[in-house]
């Protein structure tokens, strides 16, 4: 059995209102307008951004937090 870390376990949060949406649509009858697809985009587009989008290494120099006179 594979571990996951918690970046790759928090995608199934993220992904809950796709799913709701989705079972509303066909459990209950709900209509899906434009607005449901653009969150639907804006959705996966958060996810792909957090997970999958290399960071750069932060080259900045640190700064010391002792105070000279």
């Amino acid at each position: 059995m594979i571990a996951l870390g918690p970046s790759k376990a928090a995608i199934i949060y993220y992904t809950l209102p796709l799913f709701s949406g989705l079972f509303a649509f066909i459990f209950l009858n709900e209509e899906i307008n434009i607005v449901h697809f653009y969150s639907v985009v804006l959705i996966i587009s958060g996810i792909f951004i957090t997970n999958y989008v290399s960071q750069k290494p932060n080259k900045a120099k640190p700064q010391s937090c002792i105070l000279q006179p």
